[in-house]
């Protein structure tokens, strides 16, 4: 027995309730078995009992042992001071000298929830409860998801949140560095990130009326212009960069950061950042623009860029490729786009003006995006969880990550709807 799992069994009494009788041998009456307390203190606040014909009102500790009270000095501590029961798994003390009676759960357990706990915990599979995900209605697994989205969405927005505060609300500022970390796609995601962190804000803003001078800038602080090409536009990019590096003491990064190997030449670090450089010379109003949009079609177009012509013919600076083609952005990046950092931005913005229905909104258009592909996602997909958006992906990540891997499942609204329906 572990103590999370009783606390568990005793926040949603997963117990046999009826004639409870305490170790002194008075009945128990439960009315309320309280609130449980994440914070220093009693495992559970406010809980309202009945002992023999007595009412009591005040807070429970949950322990292994009845020992346990004094192993962890709880008589020493004030904040126990208003204790009305100890409930424990099995009671090992000879004597109880408190005025609050012991509850002593282990012949109220039933065998069958401790028979699924252990199934769940000692399952050699990411995804413990696979087998019994059948038996969980659709409605509990559509209501925990959007609380996921939520959830992986506040975590997200975390570091988002301090980057406005320290850049005076300058949401254009939070956009433009957010879509730059986005063109990393999870392999160069590093590189994109240390990328952002490299160039001060006021030089992509210089920069975005002149797309030669955007590429130089992005690609000398990727560490790509370090080379020698007989390549006329790969010299061009050189001398724009040698003057900025030099006006602004600027430092590229080192080039071994940047990810080929096992990808699409389509996917390339500078392919993405020649597109990068395409998006960034049209965001000048992009914040404005996506004050006023009614639907993601409004500006689904607005990312439907195309990298320089230098790169119908490269995936990489100084050698041609044998065949041509213009180097676009496809459809299943901008979801990803419009995934991981536009409609973050938007909920994060609603958040701050207090807009519930802009909020609703930009998760309705979550939903309208299709579902992301990946090998986690393919496990869910196995175990005949239907994943049809966007929305679902995103939370069945969150699920996989936060709940799954660290086996979680206490804190799980999936394991909490399949110890219920244990027998």
């Amino acid at each position: 027995m572990q103590e999370d799992l009783l606390q568990f069994i005793w926040q949603y009494g997963l117990f046999q309730a009826h004639r409870l009788v305490a170790t002194n041998n008075e009945t128990i009456t439960l009315i309320s078995r309280g609130s449980i307390n994440k914070n220093a203190g009693p495992d559970f606040l406010t809980a309202k009992i009945k002992v023999g014909t007595t009412i009591l009102v005040g807070n429970i500790e949950v322990h292994i042992k009845t020992s346990d009270w004094f192993k962890h000095q709880h008589q020493k501590d004030p904040a126990y001071n208003n204790l009305i029961l100890h409930v424990v798994y099995e009671d090992d003390a000879p004597t109880w000298p408190y005025h609050f009676p012991v509850l002593a759960l282990k012949e109220y357990i039933s065998e069958e929830v401790l028979q699924t706990y252990q199934q769940l915990m000692q399952h050699k599979q990411d995804i413990a409860c696979a087998n019994l995900l059948s038996s969980v209605s659709e409605l509990i697994k559509y209501n925990w998801q959007h609380r996921l989205l939520l959830e992986r969405w506040e975590m997200k927005l975390v570091d988002w949140k301090l980057e406005l505060a320290n850049n005076q609300n300058d949401w254009q500022q939070l956009l433009i560095k957010r879509l730059i970390i986005n063109f990393g796609f999870n392999v160069n995601a590093t590189g994109f990130e240390l990328l952002s962190k490299s160039i001060p804000n006021k030089l992509l803003i210089k920069a975005q009326s002149n797309p030669l001078e955007m590429e130089a800038l992005l690609f000398g602080q990727a560490g790509f212009l370090e080379d020698s090409f007989a390549d006329g536009y790969y010299q061009q990019l050189q001398t724009h960069y040698t003057f900025i590096r030099h006006k602004y003491q600027l430092q590229p990064m080192q080039k071994h950061i940047w990810k080929f190997m096992r990808m699409r030449p389509v996917n390339f670090p500078t392919i993405r950042i020649a597109q990068l450089a395409a998006l960034l010379c049209k965001t000048t109003h992009l914040c404005a623009m996506l004050s006023s949009i009614s639907s993601l079609n409004d500006i689904r177009s607005f990312f439907k860029i195309t990298a320089s012509p230098y790169w119908d013919n490269h995936v990489r600076f100084g050698k041609e490729t044998a065949n041509t083609s213009t180097k676009n952005l496809g459809e299943s990046a901008i979801d990803i786009i419009f995934i991981n950092t536009l409609l973050p931005f938007l909920f994060l913005q609603a958040s701050y003006e207090d807009n519930y229905e802009k909020k609703m909104l930009v998760i309705d258009w979550l939903q309208s995006i299709k579902a992301e592909q990946n090998t986690i996602i393919e496990k869910w997909s196995t175990c005949a969880w239907r994943v049809n958006s966007a929305l679902d992906s995103q939370s069945l990540l969150q699920l996989y990550t936060y709940y799954c891997l660290p086996k979680k499942c206490l804190d799980c609204a999936i394991g909490l709807s399949i110890f219920t329906l244990r027998p």
